[in-house]
């Protein structure tokens, strides 16, 4: 009766395999979509359990055969199954690591060459709230609350051939609505150079801007970065880092005006060449630890003779239309030539605990006048996560990526109705920024912000976040005055 059962066992984990061994299969004829993994996914889970359930059941019914019976419980013909099974669960589980590694983050290879397409996105939806003295008010106007799409983005990346990739994402919340974003092509593991990417995407230029919007700490990037950071345009960039991931470097030639649709047309100027280095001398414990410290530097032509620097009080609203924030400082337009940007950039991390801090300067040409004003903007500020996690330091690239929750906010079980209930994780922070853009003859204004956030990750994939922000204006007309700012966010990315 014993026997008789043990083969029932092995021919229904021989059953389960059968289901799952045609999914897997189907990616020998063609590149699996998001569906098909997905799909995939979930069928793999229920085999891995239940041939995990056959072979306990297996084992334990061959340990009592062998107790009853000794050495001749188990007959050839069994034996002979029993190694037959574990062979294809072997070739199995190969089949599913090889199917894992053709669908890693980034659009990587597919082991043949063949292209590969990955989907993601994000939406992110803000409200916000403003109190203003009487003369912020009447400096800069009075400021409406509202709500908003900070960023409503699809992105479709992957592979084009071998070492070849690409990315076309478009923003349907931003001015142009929809416009690009990052939409780019790529050759890896070239000789001398790296990495070659061609197409619009950010220069190579600040910690906190080239951090994803995903994973910034507050809502809004610092004063000196929306002021001076040169963000997306079109071009062309060489980038790597050293085999020890102590190093990264990148450089670049862009146009220095893209439009919306990554357009820059015009004999004159409007181009620039921008670098960037990091140094990474400390890591420890996946980490947990991490010292970076980096520098980088632009040189740009005017665009049609002019440049003008100025700056939000860390909170967008509106952006495409009716209800913008305001700028609070704006040097208007110099007429130049050219100009430099220098950045310096440090962050550490000591476990649950982070500080990061930028200064940037910019002398810029101005024609006619015999002064060149020098601008300068800087930040520090310090985050601190209460349920124990870590910022995520991405070593390949010198930024910050993803945090992932020790316990999810909220777990649903395979059967649907027993919920796990975590804390998430909880992160407070504290900014200090600073913007000043009189020198010379140009009075653009003084800018301090402070900034308080808290952000909720409910997963690795979702948080809320809450910015209180009070920004101390001195402006060259109007003397000094006041804002208080709230702002909220619920945003997702996939």
């Amino acid at each position: 009766m014993r026997l008789v059962k043990h083969w029932l066992v092995a021919a229904s984990v021989t059953g389960v395999i059968a289901v799952a061994s045609p999914a897997l299969a189907q990616q020998n004829a063609a590149p699996p979509n998001e569906v098909d993994v997905q799909a995939l996914v979930e069928r793999l889970e229920k085999a891995e359990a239940e041939i995990a359930r056959l072979r306990s059941e297996l084992s334990e019914r061959e340990s009592t055969g062998q107790s009853l019976y000794g050495k001749a419980a188990i007959a050839p013909a069994s034996v002979n199954a029993t190694v037959g099974l574990q062979e294809r669960l072997r070739i199995l589980e190969e089949k599913w690591r090889n199917f894992e590694a053709s669908q890693t983050a980034g659009g990587s290879s597919s082991g043949d060459g063949r292209p590969t397409v990955k989907v993601g996105g994000r939406i992110m939806v803000d409200a916000a709230y403003f109190g203003q003295d009487s003369v912020n008010r009447a400096t800069v106007g009075d400021i409406e609350d509202g709500v908003d799409f900070r960023r409503a983005r699809i992105k479709v990346e992957g592979d084009a051939y071998q070492n070849m990739y690409y990315r076309i994402e478009m923003d349907f919340a931003r001015a142009g609505r929809p416009n690009f974003t990052d939409v780019y092509i790529g050759l890896r593991d070239l000789p001398v150079l790296g990495n070659l990417q061609i197409g619009h995407f950010k220069e190579p230029f600040s910690i906190e801007e080239l951090t994803s919007s995903r994973f910034i700490t507050f809502m809004e990037r610092a004063l000196p970065i929306e002021a001076f950071s040169p963000a997306r345009n079109t071009g062309i960039m060489a980038y790597d880092h050293t085999p020890d991931l102590r190093w990264t470097w990148a450089i670049g030639w862009f146009r220095t005006n893209s439009d919306a649709w990554g357009d820059d047309v015009g004999d004159e100027g409007e181009q620039s060449v921008t670098a960037r280095v990091t140094y990474n001398p400390w890591y420890v414990n996946d980490g947990e630890g991490v010292l970076h410290i980096g520098g980088a530097y632009s040189y740009r032509n005017a665009d049609e003779g002019v440049f003008r620097w100025r700056s939000r009080p860390e909170i967008r609203m509106a952006a495409a239309g009716e209800g913008a924030v305001p700028r609070f400082v704006d040097t208007g337009r110099i007429p130049s030539t050219e100009a430099h940007l220098i950045g310096g950039e440090a962050a550490l991390v000591y476990g649950p605990f982070s500080v990061q801090s930028e200064i940037m300067f910019v002398p810029t040409n101005q024609i006619g006048t015999g002064n060149d004003p020098l601008f300068v903007g800087t930040y520090i500020y310090a985050s601190y996560f209460l349920t124990g996690e870590h910022r995520n330091y991405d070593r390949e690239h010198g930024i910050f990526g993803r945090v992932t929750p020790n316990q999810n906010f909220l777990t649903v079980s395979g059967d649907g109705c027993t919920l796990y209930e975590g804390w998430g994780a909880w992160e407070v922070a504290l900014r200090w920024s600073y913007l000043d853009l009189n020198d010379e003859l140009v009075l653009g204004g003084r800018l301090h912000d402070l900034t308080l956030g808290i952000n909720w990750y409910l997963n690795p994939y979702a948080r809320l976040m809450f910015n209180y922000i009070h920004a101390f204006l001195d402006d060259p007309v109007f003397d000094d005055s006041d804002a208080d700012i709230v702002g909220m966010r619920a945003q997702i990315d996939f």
